[in-house]
């Protein structure tokens, strides 16, 4: 049986896993391979994962693992004395 052609990207991977569903990865600045922190049920998905990463590894001097992004330590952090904005006032 022949397999398929491969399918070429410029950057990352897909493939499909034994339940259909899709996973990506790619090769990280520091040589390490990323793999997304979940799996995709379509393969547009999975792309549209890898072009958002792409970005931010075009981005090298900055650049930070999925995992270390998602942390909540990682986030911006309001400044002790600001308080949320109320953009509508509530009825009474």
């Amino acid at each position: 049986m022949a397999r398929k052609a491969a399918d070429k990207r410029g950057f990352g991977s897909l493939r499909k896993l034994p339940s259909g569903r899709w996973q990506a990865r790619y090769t990280a600045p520091t040589g390490e391979t990323v793999t997304a922190p979940m799996t995709f049920t379509a393969k547009i998905d999975a792309e549209a994962w890898l072009i958002a990463e792409r970005k931010h590894v075009e981005n090298v001097e900055q650049w930070q693992p999925p995992k270390e992004r998602s942390r909540p330590h990682a986030w911006p952090r309001r400044p002790s004395g600001c308080r949320r904005s109320v953009s509508t006032p509530r009825p009474t």
